[in-house]
């Protein structure tokens, strides 16, 4: 087999485990967004940065790599797709096309993931807002429109 396809095969396994840490990662978010659970979100956070830095790293060495096979393989266009390589490459190559499928059907899921989750987040965004109208319509009006300073002077005078 070709070294350039060994060396994109293992790319393209790097980013199906890069991508399923992801997926991973995605449902424990959804458990902390549903929990509201601050703590495990801000770890979260901290990890997905760490996959979106690697995804990048990978992605740059697949296109590298993608890009030399597709010139070894006559094609001069730039920023070839891996599609394009399993289509010039037909039935010669089962394994780039399995790989390929994997990773896709892989990023398939982590879209789905990110929605859902973006969607969990939306709807606590809009259940905060709605409280803190709520709050907002029970509290005096007349403490809004003072500065910030005067209304807690109010209050330490009030309870002096």
């Amino acid at each position: 087999m070709n070294d350039l396809m060994l060396k994109l095969l293992a790319v393209l396994e790097l980013e199906h485990t890069l991508y399923e840490r992801l997926c991973d990662l995605l449902r424990a978010e959804r458990a902390a967004l549903s929990a509201r659970d601050v703590g495990a979100l801000e770890r979260l956070v901290r990890e997905k940065e760490e996959i979106s830095d690697e995804g990048r790293l990978l992605e740059e060495s697949r296109m590298f790599v993608t890009e030399a096979f597709a010139k070894q393989l006559g094609v001069s266009e730039p920023r070839p797709r891996l599609s394009r390589l399993c289509e010039l490459l037909g039935e010669a190559s089962p394994r780039l096309r399995a790989a390929h499928q994997r990773l896709a059907t892989l990023l398939a899921l982590a879209r789905e993931l990110l929605e859902a989750n973006s969607a969990v987040t939306v709807a606590e965004l809009a259940n905060v807002q709605s409280s803190l109208r709520a709050l907002g319509a029970t509290v005096a009006s007349d403490s809004y429109g003072r500065p910030a300073a005067s209304s807690a002077g109010r209050i330490a005078r009030a309870t002096a």
